[in-house]
């Protein structure tokens, strides 16, 4: 951090860390205990798109703004846990700045030997729009070589609507007993991603683009919608003690390898994935006190009656991730249009991006709510919110990085 910030007046004015070794990232001088929380506060700081300041005895006080900061770093697992478990950076928002995602592992599917030319072609695409779009001229401030100033990316009516509905599914789904609840540090800046993602997303397909569509943001809630649950997943699993890993091991192998209703320690020993007897009996005991094994000492074990034994509970119901319904969203802006007094709004309309995937069908958080009373409620509030600030476009989202935009805004000139 401290090198990114000295030498900011001599480098472009986008910059980024991208990096396969994450670990090194994680273990830098700058993530060190005694620098973690002065790391942890900039990068907030520059998400949020405050200036960045620097302060030196040697060489006085300095202020950038207009610049962007991006960072995409893969990093192995047990590197990973150790920074996704850190309470000072969940506290600081480093952790809710970023999209995190653990897919899972395909050890043991990676049969294709081939070239899937399909998959290339489709890569190659992604390359040349990638290159078109950075071979752009930036859009610099007057007389600054490296100061961005771009322009304001507005918000259609249909892409706030659908962004109000999803803000407020997000923010109930944070309350106790929700899915949400113990990632909020992330869901409170899960529809700002939205936001930030539309605008990608739109730049994506038209880089001269005037507004967000309805659509486009319909798509982008979805993205968010991932990763929001792919941050609760994995606040869950931030620390994990050795023996709970070994109980979910065992449970991974009992409900997929092992073919019978009934196991025993010894048996789980000789054939699992934990190779102690002692060990696997804790791990099944653990499962046990967890409702996903009943004691059923003297049942039938591979071929014979067992004196410690127990029944496996083949499913258990859960709590679901979070879902948002983004068609339906979409489809209840699109059907404001044309509630009474509201001559002044036109149809979102715009292909949107089209091709980046179909909107899911899942069931809408509040089942008491239908879509038009939703649309109706979002309606009322925006124009009980125009008259309190005194006309449209008073009110904006901005979805920046460092400085002062992109912006996504309503009715906002660059």
């Amino acid at each position: 951090m401290e090198g990114i910030a000295k030498h900011l007046p001599e480098l472009r004015a986008s910059l980024g860390i991208m990096t396969e070794e994450g670990g090194a990232l994680i273990g830098q001088h700058s993530m060190k205990a005694e620098n973690r929380l002065a790391t942890c506060a900039s990068f907030s700081a520059m998400w949020d798109g405050q200036p960045l300041d620097r302060w030196r005895a040697g060489d006085g006080v300095e202020s950038y703004t207009g610049r962007r900061f991006s960072a995409h770093t893969l990093v192995q697992p047990v590197a990973a846990e150790a920074l996704l478990s850190d309470p000072m950076a969940s506290g600081q928002g480093l952790l809710a700045g970023f999209l995190t995602c653990r897919p899972a592992s395909r050890t043991g599917t990676r049969l294709r030997m081939e070239r899937d030319a399909e998959a290339e072609t489709g890569i190659a695409r992604f390359a040349a729009r990638i290159r078109l779009l950075l071979s752009r001229d930036l859009p610099l401030a007057d007389a600054n070589r490296n100061e961005l100033l771009p322009t304001v990316l507005s918000l259609s009516p249909g892409a706030r609507d659908v962004l109000t509905a999803f803000a407020r599914e997000v923010e109930k789904a944070q309350a106790s007993g929700g899915p949400f609840k113990d990632a909020r540090a992330f869901a409170s800046k899960t529809a700002e991603h939205a936001a930030r993602l539309s605008a990608v997303l739109t730049i994506y397909a038209n880089p001269d683009a005037p507004e967000v569509t309805g659509e486009t943001m319909a798509g982008a809630t979805e993205i968010a919608t991932f990763y929001a649950n792919e941050a609760a997943r994995l606040a869950d699993a931030a620390i994990v003690p050795p023996e709970v890993a070994d109980a979910e091991r065992m449970r991974l192998w009992l409900l997929r390898s092992w073919g019978e209703s009934c196991i025993s320690a010894g048996i789980a020993a000789q054939r699992g994935p934990l190779k102690v007897t002692d060990r696997a009996r804790k791990a099944l005991q653990r499962l046990q006190g967890h409702g996903w094994l009943i004691e059923a000492n003297g049942a039938e074990v591979a071929g014979k009656s067992r004196k410690e034994a127990w029944r496996i509970v083949c499913a258990r119901a859960g709590m679901t991730g979070f879902t948002f319904d983004a068609k339906a969203a979409l489809e209840a802006a699109q059907k404001c249009q044309t509630l009474p007094n509201r001559s002044n709004r036109s149809a979102s309309g715009g292909a949107g991006l089209g091709g980046i995937g179909a909107l899911g069908t899942v069931p809408v958080s509040d089942p008491e709510m239908t879509t038009e009373q939703l649309a109706r409620d979002i309606f009322e509030e925006r124009a009980a919110i125009r008259e309190f600030v005194g006309g449209a476009g008073s009110r904006y989202c901005r979805a920046r990085s460092l400085g002062r935009g992109p912006v996504c805004g309503n009715n906002h000139a660059a």
